[in-house]
């Protein structure tokens, strides 16, 4: 009794916990988090619904909510992937579909351990660059837009009457600042709500779902991400000791992605036709014809396993350093952009100075 009411007590007081108040981690961390709870309770047979229950009361605010909304559709599907679908947002895209692929061929705990692999810090090092280039920017616009209101609003207005008052003709850069600093003004409303809108976007997530789902070009993966995650399912199926083609048939009804499901809809329809299933999985572009070769010459299933691993690894290596070489040069986009601000208005004013100290000398 006195255990009861202690806990109904704290849950009441939720504000006094520590974790209401620091930051939550990152996206990746939490699903980490979150498949490593799933992965304990399906291995141990415990109620999963209780234990995400229990988890949601250590976080706040939007994932807390999302988080008790799961635990009641695990309470009310008692289906671990239909209650995953039916909260949109609680895992990605491929945690998804994989928790699916497993539930359907019975492979649901290797395929916990194989999302577990994941090093959360390697493939969350674009979204810190990315994060770290924002901050850099937001912090150097504020900046910029203190000293740039104050010498297009108070030091250049007075240089601009001693030039009336002289009869001097402006000289090009001031002109192009001033131009620039008037259309500023004359559009700012709208530049403010184009700002507000964004900002709101990037902070709800139901919003960027919607935009990466309504328009797949919004923060979409790369065809090689796809093929990699492709590989490693049917590693885990070559493992479990399931037949590709009911693997490649799961793949084709719920892979998020439309083209890289087009691709697996045509795989399938090949294996139907008799091909077999490296080459059906090359004739959809999924693999190239070297590489189907390799799979079809392997000895053994240990063999063929491994080979769908390293396939999967280099893609996904590759799509890897190419997004992180992107994401390191957005901060030095930014770092030229406010240069070019600098040097414009840092010409207009010395252009105007020394031009003034010529006509009076």
């Amino acid at each position: 009794m006195f255990k009861s009411t202690l806990q109904t007590a704290f849950r009441s007081r939720s504000r006094w916990k520590l974790t209401s108040w620091l930051p939550t981690g990152d996206s990746i961390a939490r699903e980490q988090s979150l498949l490593h709870l799933l992965s304990i309770g399906c291995s141990q047979r415990i109620l999963i619904a209780d234990l995400v229950s229990n988890y949601a009361e250590e976080h706040r605010g939007w994932y807390r909510r999302r988080l008790r909304q799961f635990a009641g559709r695990l309470k009310e599907t008692n289906s671990l992937p239909d209650a995953i679908e039916q909260s949109p947002g609680i895992v990605s895209d491929h945690s998804a579909m994989a928790i699916r692929f497993g539930s359907q061929l019975g492979t649901l705990e290797q395929t916990f351990e194989r999302l577990l692999e994941i090093d959360a810090r390697s493939i969350n090092t674009t979204q810190v660059l990315l994060r770290r280039a924002w901050i850099y920017g937001l912090l150097t616009a504020l900046v910029f837009l203190a000293g740039v209101s104050f010498v297009n609003m108070f030091v250049f207005p007075v240089l601009n009457e001693i030039y009336e008052e002289l009869g001097l003709q402006q000289i090009f850069v001031m002109i192009w600042d001033l131009t620039l600093w008037e259309a500023t003004v004359a559009w700012l409303p709208l530049i403010l709500l184009v700002v507000i809108v964004a900002a709101f976007v990037a902070w709800s997530s139901p919003s960027r779902r919607f935009l990466r789902r309504k328009f797949s070009l919004v923060n979409r993966r790369p065809k090689a991400w796809h093929t990699a995650q492709i590989l490693q399912l049917l590693a885990l199926t070559i493992k479990a000791g399931r037949p590709i083609e009911s693997a490649v048939s799961s793949l084709a009804r719920y892979h998020f992605d439309a083209a890289t499901r087009a691709k697996l809809l045509l795989a399938r329809n090949e294996m139907e036709q008799g091909e077999g299933p490296w080459q059906s999985l090359a004739s959809a572009e999924l693999i190239s014809s070297d590489e189907a070769e390799a799979l079809e010459n392997s000895l053994s299933p240990a063999t063929r396993m491994w080979t769908l691993a390293q396939l999967a690894r280099q893609r996904q290596a590759a799509v890897t350093f190419r997004r992180e070489n992107a994401a390191s040069l957005v901060q030095p986009a930014i770092t030229m952009a406010f240069a070019v601000i600098a040097l414009l208005c840092t010409a207009a004013m010395f252009g105007t100075i020394a031009q003034l100290i010529a006509a009076l000398s």
